[in-house]
């Protein structure tokens, strides 16, 4: 059996050879064979004279050269630090696995290095990369004083700063930097709004600053009935509103839909808590709509998107969902159904009922869809209100609220196989 061979993951620096640390240097000279993308090993060509080298990007194809090649020493080039939003990343979990004997050697990242040329410290960032990903731009600038991005060709500093000023941040100081560390470095500073119209190198970075971000503390559960816009349009009330929305088990980037969303205040609730996700609030009813944009502006919620429309028709071209609220659905309830577990057959849905009739049709669903960890809880709340010199407690309509996940709970056992009896536990079957 062939010795496995030692090998170096380099961060190589932003881009210029100035950047590349004796370190990195050291290790690229030891290596029998480096391995890279085009530009990289364009970068330290005289380094390489003679050396075999292999020009591959995808981490699949690094990691099977590695284990059928022959060199006893290897190098794979990064671009900047090998851990900031790094192919090394995805490949260490890969060399592990197989007992690769590997050193990982830092780098200059783009973010320390822009931040030096910014002249500013750069520890409280909030960093996020775009390269193949689509998160919620607003979301991550909201709840942050300053937001570093990696740009991409579709995601790019003009896109980005576009959505800024779309959802009313265009006043935000931005500072864009191109090709760092290259001769031709540009730095462009100014205003979200400004910078909209602007065309920058696409892989770029960006940074966002937000001198008034939004406090953590406002995602406490159960915002004031009192502060919605409201009108005449019914509202899910404080007490049903944290008790769904905590069955939902959001995370900061979930992807949610708020079906039936009336004037928002669930929609606005979720989206305190998926602070870098987004929410879909489907609507139908145009004095519902209006209100549902208002509650959205008085909170400062614009990782909120607002979809007119009635369900299911209107789910067809929302992106899929982690989990799933709906408030009202109407006859077309297993229609929406159907859609939502097309769209996502692992997705955690919340619903609430008022009426028995409701009540039954959700149960023999919810056992039809074979869903699991199916709760039903009974919310029946009552508010004070003034009568004359005394108060009255005024009692809501009981709510129904039902929770569960779809599709196969995973359970293994100890053979590391699935426990078929502990996975049926918790799920309304039609055994």
């Amino acid at each position: 059996m062939k010795n496995k061979p030692k090998i170096y993951l380099i961060g190589t620096g932003t881009g210029s050879r100035d950047l590349l640390t004796d370190e990195a240097r050291k290790a690229i000279l030891e290596c029998r064979c480096i391995i890279g993308s085009e530009r990289l090993l364009a970068n330290i060509g005289d380094l390489i004279t003679g050396k075999p080298r292999m020009a591959l990007i995808r981490t699949e194809d690094i990691f099977h050269f590695i284990t059928t090649g022959g060199d006893p020493v290897l190098g794979v080039l990064f671009s900047g630090d090998a851990g900031f939003y790094s192919g090394a990343g995805p490949l260490i979990p890969l060399l592990r696995q197989e007992r690769y004997s590997f050193t990982v050697i830092s780098g200059v990242s783009s973010l320390s290095y822009f931040a030096g040329r910014l002249g500013r410290p750069w520890e409280n960032v909030r960093t996020v990369s775009l390269h193949g990903r689509r998160l919620s731009i607003t979301g991550h600038v909201l709840y942050n004083r300053e937001t570093f991005f990696l740009t991409d060709n579709e995601m790019n500093p003009a896109a980005i700063c576009t959505i800024l000023d779309r959802d009313g941040l265009g006043g935000l100081a931005v500072s864009v930097g191109e090709r760092l560390s290259y001769d031709d470095e540009r730095i462009t500073s100014g205003s979200a709004r400004e910078l909209a119209n602007k065309t920058f190198d696409p892989l770029s970075v960006l940074l966002v600053e937000n001198p008034n971000p939004l406090s953590l503390s406002a995602g406490n559960y159960g915002i004031s009935d009192d502060l919605f816009i409201r009108a005449g349009v019914p509202m899910t009330k404080e007490a049903v509103r944290a008790v769904s929305v905590s069955k939902l088990m959001v995370e900061n980037n979930s992807t949610v839909w708020d079906i039936g969303a009336g004037t928002g205040s669930v929609s606005c609730e979720i989206a305190l808590r998926v602070r870098y996700g987004r929410v879909y609030a489907v609507e139908k009813d145009p004095e519902a709509l209006a209100l549902l944009e208002k509650n959205k502006q008085q909170f400062g919620l614009h990782n909120i998107e607002i979809v007119s429309g009635a369900a299911p028709g209107a789910l067809q071209a929302l992106p899929k969902p982690d989990q799933v609220f709906i408030g009202g659905a109407g006859r077309e309830f297993e229609a929406i159904i159907r859609i939502i577990l097309e769209k996502n057959p692992r997705v955690r849905l919340v619903i609430t009922a008022v009426t028995l009739e409701t009540l039954g049709r959700m149960t023999a669903l919810l056992r039809d869809r074979q869903f699991y960890g199916v709760e039903i809880v009974q919310v029946s709340a009552a508010r004070a209100e003034q009568t004359g010199s005394c108060h009255l407690m005024k009692g809501y309509n009981p709510v129904y609220i039902f929770s569960g996940s779809a599709g196969e709970q995973e359970t293994p056992d100890a053979g590391g196989k699935r426990n078929e009896a502990a996975a049926g536990r918790g799920r309304l079957d039609a055994r």
